[in-house]
């Protein structure tokens, strides 16, 4: 099964060197912004404020400590925003898992991938990594079904991690699996009740 490389946001790794940067920003708002000579009686920061800017100065090394705090929640927002629109992929999310469940209903496993080529994004990559593994699991004979069944719901667990509602890929994928060994059953079954009895045909 041919994959395309897929590209996606990456998360902001170390959440320190924002707030140190943060910091520095809000140490110079503090000094330039606020503390601007203009900003006070006759050009003189110790003097009273004549706007607001000058004002929320006079409060003192609290004011670059809050602002501190409150651009590392900007920043964070921000990120965390594009991250997630980036695990969603480009499409909508829902339209995404109705395509695949059709797919998987009908049986095309290439056209399933070719959805999740398409839809890009974390969500996409982990049904990938399951239509992965359930096609390993397809042309692999030494295992037995039941070891078969049990290595799909690793990428199972996975999705639901992500809690929307593309687990049901997964699901459907176990159902077809388990519908697949029902039918093998149901057709040894019905060759054994069509031989004939030897012991009634000696009688």
């Amino acid at each position: 099964m041919e994959t395309t490389k897929k590209t996606q946001v990456v998360g902001i790794k170390n959440a320190g060197i924002v707030i140190i940067c943060c910091l520095v920003i809000a140490v110079c708002i503090f000094q330039f912004l606020l503390g601007n000579p203009s900003n006070f009686m006759n050009n003189d920061p110790n003097n009273h404020p004549l706007n607001m800017l000058g004002t929320i100065y006079k409060g003192g090394i609290i004011v670059p400590i809050i602002q501190t705090l409150l651009l590392t929640v900007l920043a964070l927002s921000i990120e965390r925003y594009f991250a997630l629109r980036s695990a969603f992929g480009k499409g909508s999310l829902s339209k995404f898992v109705a395509n695949i469940k059709d797919a998987l209903a009908a049986g095309d496993m290439k056209k399933a991938q070719e959805i999740c080529d398409k839809q890009r994004g974390s969500v996409a990559n982990v049904v990938t990594s399951t239509l992965r593994k359930y096609e390993e699991m397809e042309k692999n004979t030494a295992l037995p079904k039941e070891q078969k069944l049990l290595a799909i719901p690793v990428s199972y667990t996975h999705l639901r991690a992500h809690e929307t509602d593309s687990y049901l890929v997964c699901r459907l994928l176990l159902e077809k699996k388990k519908n697949n060994k029902n039918k093998k059953k149901k057709q040894e079954t019905e060759k054994k009740k069509k031989k004939p009895n030897p012991k009634k045909q000696t009688t």
